[in-house]
């Protein structure tokens, strides 16, 4: 491979095997694309259980494992979706790999998941019944958001359940010198996915980083906790302060949580539009 002196960009094949070549194999969909990326059609891909694992009451842990020599590294903070097929219908879901947050580096091999089961759910009852060695399909990576945001001085993640997953996706990129407040409201200690591994990430940075877990039904958990309750104004005053640095705020969870939370930050804490950003599927 070398660049030629009008700045294209020429390609040597060579053959395994000194034969005829009866075609230059097929090819893959929208390869003649012209245009944005996100206006294109969404893709999907094929990828095998490889590890399945209960981690909360709820909560399951899926590793992929991409077939037919599929590489797809997801950029920190951009999410996939799941597709199934139920009853005729196609039905999608977002998930936002943890791939990031394990350091499970296999060159975009493979894509790890925090699922939470719903039994009323629409697909999540279905990849319950899911096995090791079961295939499913991934679409293409999609999102807005960009590292560059991170490039603050004060971080403050606040994440409802698994809205902690685009949370982890992101915090191993966040520098070391910038201040991280991780808000991770659930209804109990027992509902929290990967507490230690939080824990573990928290205890290597500067005492101005912080993992606050906040629980709604504190009578329910067997871990005390100063913060309990549901996402107030009172509660983000004894965290968030008013300041005039540079700071942003990212936000994750079911919508009444989102829009509360962003809602407060606005109006209460001060922050504009441009320093919020709001992870939805």
């Amino acid at each position: 491979m070398k660049l030629s002196g009008q700045g294209k960009l020429e390609l040597g094949l060579v053959k395994n095997v000194a034969a005829r070549w009866q075609s230059l194999g097929v090819p893959q969909s929208d390869h003649n694309w012209f245009g944005f990326v996100k206006d294109m059609k969404v893709s999907y891909r094929k990828y095998r259980i490889e590890v399945k694992e209960k981690v909360t009451h709820d909560t399951i842990y899926l590793q992929l494992a991409s077939l037919n020599n599929s590489h797809m590294i997801v950029p920190p903070g951009q999410h996939i979706h799941i597709k199934q097929i139920l009853e005729g219908m196609e039905i999608t879901r977002s998930y936002t790999p943890v791939t990031n947050f394990s350091g499970l580096n296999e060159n975009g091999r493979r894509l790890e998941f925090l699922i939470k089961i719903y039994k009323d759910g629409a697909v999540t009852p279905v990849i319950d019944q899911l096995n090791k060695g079961d295939e499913m399909e991934i679409s293409d990576y999609t999102g807005d958001f960009t590292t560059e945001k991170l490039e603050t001085s004060t971080i403050y993640l606040l994440a409802a359940g698994t809205g902690i997953t685009p949370m982890m996706s992101i915090l191993p990129e966040i520098s070391s010198s910038t201040k991280i407040y991780l808000l991770n409201f659930n209804k109990t200690s027992q509902d929290v996915m990967w507490k230690q591994r939080l824990e573990h990430f928290f205890a290597k940075r500067e005492n101005s980083c912080q993992f606050i877990n906040i629980y709604s039904e504190e009578n329910m958990s067997s871990e005390k906790s100063e913060y309990t309750g549901r996402i107030s104004k009172d509660l983000l005053t004894k965290i968030v302060t008013s300041q005039n640095d540079p700071r942003l705020a990212c936000i994750c969870g079911p919508k009444g949580f989102v829009s509360t939370a962003e809602r407060l930050l606005k109006d209460d804490f001060k922050f504009s539009s441009d320093q919020i950003h709001l992870f939805q599927g």
